[in-house]
Formats: structure tokens, sequence, C-alpha cells
């Protein structure tokens, strides 16, 4: 399987672990990012590749919004110069088993006026679409959620293109993984109290499944019904299959800033 030739965007700025309460040692138990993903199954993921300075390359996740616009994390953004933007897409690279992908270049975003790269604080951002796409059975917008649930103890969903074992190539095909949210409190017993924000949403995996380098920015939803619960922001530099809690940005925070900027 040849390997993806661009850097992983992940972000990782705190190492202030805790690991005695949830170090694991069934080596079989070892899921990252789950399983494949079959076509039509997430209409609304976007994958990113991501055009920087220097002709350096990156990847990310992000949610189709609308007919025009993408959600992703705002350090997915930053430095960027554009965005090649695939939607309905389950494979890796565009190939003849996977026909109906749509590819738009884009130059247009907007990365949240309050984002903070040191901690990771309002990791959102938006592309806009140079042109609008037509909905079918493998491409519909992301479901956004209402009211201020936590979420707490629900079971939700993560997806992407991104590594499947630590230190490991990226995902040829889409993956999901299920996961439950925990309570803010406790991914703070992780993380640290400065570190999760009210804006944050931690999930995790009962197997170490998780999002890992280049799901960043991706879809976090709610297994029932798919709405979007979270943006995937940051893991730790312990790696992605330790088991431990992922942080997300919490959509219900920020969802007057996406109709802001958005109109949806």
């Amino acid at each position: 399987m040849d390997k993806f030739h661009y850097t992983l965007v992940w972000l990782l700025p705190f190492l202030s672990v805790v690991t005695a309460a949830v170090e694991h040692t069934d080596e079989e138990a070892r899921v990252v990012n789950g399983k494949d993903a079959e076509l039509g199954q997430f209409p609304y993921q976007a994958l990113l590749i991501i055009h920087l300075a220097g002709g350096k390359g990156a990847l990310c996740g992000g949610s189709l919004l609308s007919d025009e616009w993408v959600l992703t994390a705002g350090h997915c953004v930053q430095d960027a110069t554009s965005f090649d933007v695939t939607l309905g897409a389950i494979e890796l690279k565009n190939n003849t088993n996977d026909g109906g992908r749509v590819t738009l270049s884009s130059s247009e975003f907007i990365q949240h006026e309050n984002y903070q790269a040191g901690s990771a604080a309002n990791d959102v951002a938006v592309i806009k679409l140079p042109s609008k796409v037509t909905f079918n059975d493998r491409i519909q917008p992301i479901k956004l959620p209402t009211g201020r649930d936590s979420y707490a103890q629900q079971q939700v969903l993560v997806s992407g293109f991104g590594q499947q074992h630590d230190n490991g190539a990226v995902a040829q095909k889409l993956q999901y993984a299920p996961l439950t949210v925990i309570r803010n409190t406790e991914c703070m017993l992780v993380y640290g109290v400065v570190a999760i924000k009210t804006n944050n949403i931690c999930a995790r995996g009962v197997n170490r499944e998780s999002a890992c380098h280049g799901d960043s920015g991706g879809p976090l939803v709610l297994e029932q019904d798919h709405t979007l619960v979270g943006v995937v922001s940051f893991g730790t530099l312990l790696g992605c299959e330790r088991g431990l809690p992922v942080v997300y940005a919490r959509v219900t925070e920020f969802r007057d800033w996406i109709k802001e900027k958005t109109g949806i």
C-alpha cells in the first residue's frame, strides 16, 4: 500500500497526561480508525488536501455544511494558500471503483477570529467552494445541532482518512469508529483544567478507537442521526493507540459563528 505523501496535520500542544487509570494491556485491541466506510454512509465527509507555502501539503478532514461551505478545524487552514476539497469519496485516491466523487479547488476560507494555535482555542474554520455542488446519494450536507446539550455518555462516530496506527500510513479508504462522549471534567483529568474549555467536547473508544493524524477537522456525529457535535481538534503526543480521549471543537458553541459567516 503506497504511503500518501503529505504532511499529517494533527494539533498536539499538550503533554500533561495522566495515564495510570487509562492504560490497557490487550495488544489485540489496537483499533484506531475502525471499519471501512460504505458508499454514501458519510455523505457529508470532505477530504481536504491543503496547499501550504513552499510547495508543502497537508491532509485534513471536513464536513459539508451546504452546497458551498465546508467546516474544518482552525489549525487546518493555518498558513494555507489553497485547498483541494473532495466530496463523495470513500477512497483516498481516485480510481475506477470510486466514480462520482467531486473535487473542487478553493482559496477562500475564514478562520475563527479568536483561534489560538498554542491553546487550540476556537479551533474552527469554514472553506467556501468556488461553485455550488449538486447533492446526490453520496454528497449531502451534515445536520447541525440545536440547543446546548452536553451529549455526555452519548454514542458518537468519528470518520476520516487519517492514520490507522501511530507512525503508520494514512488510510486508503475512509474509516469510521464508534466512540462515547465523556464529560469535560473527566477529560480534564487527562489534559488539565486549562486545556479543556466549555467549547470543547471529548470522546473515547472502548477498544482504543480514536481519531488520529490526518483526521483533524473531520466530523464527530451522533450515532443515532449523524448530527454534527464535534470537529476533530487535538490529541496527545503519547499517540493515538493509547485509548486516551481526543478533544474536539464543540459545534453547539460555534453554531452562531457558523451562521454569521456562512448564512446557514
